[in-house]
């Protein structure tokens, strides 16, 4: 195999590695994360204040919304 064919190989091995589908895992998205703590609180405590620390103010109605038909 000649030295260009093997370059341009490597480079498209790393196109794909670095241009390739990617999942993306935070730790606020899962049950244990921040938010999932904020939501457990505010349904424990009765209180949205947690919650809306995490989400937009254009957010704010649903999410009090929400919570009032929890209890």
């Amino acid at each position: 195999m000649s030295s260009n064919r093997m370059l341009m190989s490597a480079i498209i091995v790393v196109a794909a590695l670095l241009l390739g589908e990617q999942s993306a895992q935070a730790h606020c998205n899962s049950v244990d994360g921040p938010v999932a703590k904020a939501v457990y609180k505010a349904l424990d405590d009765g209180n949205v204040s947690p919650v809306l620390a995490y989400a937009p103010a254009a957010a704010e109605t649903k999410i009090r919304g929400a919570l009032a038909r929890t209890f």
